[in-house]
């Protein structure tokens, strides 16, 4: 039996990833500066206590999983928070006056202290301040309810079918339905999408889909401590989930303090929901999505045309090998033969062309700085995909993207002076 070249596709795939995630890899992995400090040592302790004014929690390391020392049941929030605390980084500093402690958290004999200052978080170990960055929302708003046994709903991730969330300015759902065809819809990992948003459907990136399904079905609800009148709460966003035959509703309230609170499935029962649950879980679109403008694999291309200063255009054949078990590529940049690996090289700088934030509406040149067709193959069919970029009046240096009539993006100039010299390079 023969293999379609559609199976060849992730060829790309790693290819591209590999240069998205390659400077935040080495940022990750660098010795860490002697000023500096790395929490990752965190997670090979054997047991954590947490204390928040009268909360006392303790965290035991039970294989390489973390749970709440003396609980019956056990979920996947405790492996969740030390994570999080594990990912922080953090310079050294003079020692601050007037801080806010927000909690203390013991690892074996490490005694840390966990700080707030206007927007700024520190962290002090051994009589040492140091400034931190990379705060995850758990962090920032620990509470201990989110080692609670109250959830929520009764979700399970890999039945979740579609999640709405309505909001006075934001209106938006995930679901893993899209237009996209196969080609287009190949490179993203996650398999979910952002409707109902902008002009068409977004990938939704996998780490921030991965966190929005955990933290759905690790949901967890407390009791108010004291009475709360309702009529003084402000509506803030409502979250539809559904399941095959199911659906869940989430009703989010705040107070004048920003403090969260939650009704469930339109009862009238008030819970507290914890703030940095609810802040992993909404999201600003454009903070969840692939920002990739058009990201068709090389072995689907088969043209790409650029119209400028001056034009460009690469065509691309492709056909399986004798064994039907390589994809043999050819490629042509102004009907002249170019090196397959040398067009590859070229083409990551086509490929990772993103968007650098939403489009406010901004005054436009009338005239585009460039126009960029694709065509490529997929489901049997031949489709296409065109830009158009345009610069703002207020700022030269950024482009809006149009792109069938509509725009949700701009880019910044330099990276698409940066790949026109790389094709020019070609000539």
């Amino acid at each position: 039996m023969k293999t379609s070249p559609k199976n060849y596709l992730y060829i790309f795939i790693p290819f591209v990833m590999c240069l998205l995630v390659s400077c935040n890899q080495e940022s990750e992995h660098a010795s860490p500066k002697q000023s500096s400090i790395n929490l990752k040592n965190i997670e090979q302790a054997s047991e954590l206590h947490i204390k928040q004014q009268d909360s006392s929690i303790k965290l035991s390391k039970e294989g390489s999983d973390w749970t709440v020392k003396e609980q019956t049941f056990q979920d996947d929030m405790a492996n969740q928070f030390v994570l999080a605390f594990s990912n922080m980084r953090g310079d050294k500093v003079k020692e601050q006056n007037e801080m806010d402690l927000l909690f203390e958290v013991a690892a074996d004999q490490s005694q840390m202290k966990l700080y707030k200052k206007k927007n700024q978080y520190y962290l002090v170990r051994q009589n040492q301040t140091y400034q931190l960055y990379n705060v995850p929302n758990l962090v920032k708003y620990y509470s201990p309810v989110i080692f609670s046994e109250k959830k929520a709903f009764p979700l399970e991730a890999d039945q979740i079918k579609k999640i709405e969330f309505r909001g006075e300015r934001d209106h938006y759902s995930l679901s893993k339905q899209t237009d996209y065809s196969s080609v287009e819809k190949a490179p993203f990992i996650s398999g979910w999408f952002l409707h109902d948003y902008y002009s068409h459907d977004y990938s939704v990136e996998y780490k921030k889909m991965d966190e929005i399904l955990s933290t759905l079905t690790h949901l967890k609800v407390s009791d108010p401590s004291n009475e709360i009148d309702q009529s003084k709460l402000i509506n803030w966003k409502e979250i539809i989930i559904q399941e095959e035959g199911k659906e869940y509703t989430l009703k989010l309230l705040k107070d004048e303090n920003n403090q969260y609170y939650a009704t469930v499935n339109k009862e009238r029962n008030l819970f507290v929901v914890p703030k940095g649950q609810i802040e992993n879980l909404v999201n600003r679109p454009f903070s969840i999505i692939d920002k990739f403008l058009c990201l068709i694999m090389a072995d689907a291309l088969n043209k790409w045309t650029i119209e400028g200063k001056q034009s460009e255009q690469i065509t691309a054949i492709h056909r399986l090998n004798s064994t039907s078990d390589k994809i043999i590529s050819t490629f042509q940049l102004n009907n002249s033969n170019i090196d397959e690996a040398d067009f590859r090289n070229l083409y990551q700088y086509i490929a990772v062309l993103s968007a650098n934030k939403e489009y406010k509406g901004e005054a436009l040149e009338k005239k585009p700085y460039l126009k960029m067709a694709y065509e490529f193959a997929s489901d049997g069919r031949e489709h296409s995909r065109k830009l158009e970029f345009y610069p703002l009046k207020t700022n030269n240096n950024m482009f809006a993207i149009k792109e069938n009539g509509n725009i949700d993006f701009v880019i910044k100039k330099d990276q698409l002076v940066t790949m026109l010299k790389q094709v020019n390079e070609f000539d």
